[in-house]
């Protein structure tokens, strides 16, 4: 079986320019981001406390809510996340059908959830096992590769989404290898031009604040009025930031969709 890699990459590039197409990401992301920001800026002096050594009970019971606010941040950020990138999928595999897309992500929302939850769950597992796990890891990505394609464009439930994406990986396993990579170096392509002014300015702002390489309470409380005073442009390269981070993401999922119907011959 023929792939056109530079068809299917010139459809996702095109698509994924599109901002209806990655408004939704950038909006969820920006808005979950800078819960998160705001969490850490308003907890950032129980951390200098505790690493001035300051023993105070208290301290200990406020950053564990703390980060038990930012897990389930996490955690809603990621769902929400999904849900998305279900619509996005189908938009990859039906452009016209943008507003039905939303209906049919939620529909078959559960299905994607436990593809998710069962590849993340074995990728971890395996992750663990010393000096090859990383590497497991990878094995179990590119295995279920194209399982979310298959619970919206075939409709299928997680467990045979999952059989699915093993199969096309059985039969074709160096194409599914050579896809994975030319997405991820693409999309970190696209990522990495997006995130040179945020990387310019925390370079910047690190130097100013290290002293001799150790992290103290003087250096976070440097931070804290560095960041004060760069806050307008942290903000604007923030942005930036995350707006390639939402371009990104929508052109890997039209790529794995668009590989994935020629792989099916949809």
């Amino acid at each position: 079986m023929n792939i056109d890699y530079a068809q299917a990459m010139k459809k996702a590039f095109t698509f994924c320019l599109e901002p209806k197409r990655w408004l939704p990401f950038f909006i969820v992301d920006l808005a979950f981001l800078s819960v998160a920001l705001a969490l850490i800026m308003a907890n950032s002096l129980f951390f200098i406390y505790l690493i001035a050594g300051i023993q105070d009970i208290t301290l200990f019971g406020n950053a564990a809510v703390f980060f038990l606010e930012l897990l389930i941040l996490c955690i809603a950020w990621l769902l929400v996340g999904l849900w998305i990138s279900g619509a996005v999928i189908h938009q990859s595999y039906k452009e016209r059908e943008f507003g039905k897309s939303w209906k049919v992500s939620r529909k078959r929302y559960f299905s994607l959830l436990g593809v998710a939850a069962v590849t993340a769950i074995i990728a971890f597992i395996v992750a663990v096992i010393p000096a090859v796990g990383w590497i497991i890891s990878i094995f179990v990505g590119l295995v279920f590769f194209f399982a979310m394609q298959s619970v919206i464009v075939k409709e299928n439930g997680f467990m045979n989404a999952l059989e699915d994406s093993w199969k096309i990986f059985k039969h074709q396993p160096f194409k599914v290898f050579l896809m994975w990579i030319l997405i991820a170096v693409l999309s970190l392509i696209i990522l990495a031009i997006f995130s040179i002014p945020l990387l310019a300015l925390i370079f910047r702002m690190v130097i100013d604040i290290s002293v001799g390489g150790q992290v103290t309470a003087a250096t976070l409380m440097s931070l804290i009025y560095t960041i004060e005073n760069q806050l307008p442009l942290l903000v604007i390269s923030g942005i930036i930031f995350v707006l390639g981070m939402a371009i990104s993401r929508v052109f890997s999922l039209k790529a794995q969709t668009e590989f994935y119907l020629q792989l099916k011959k949809k």
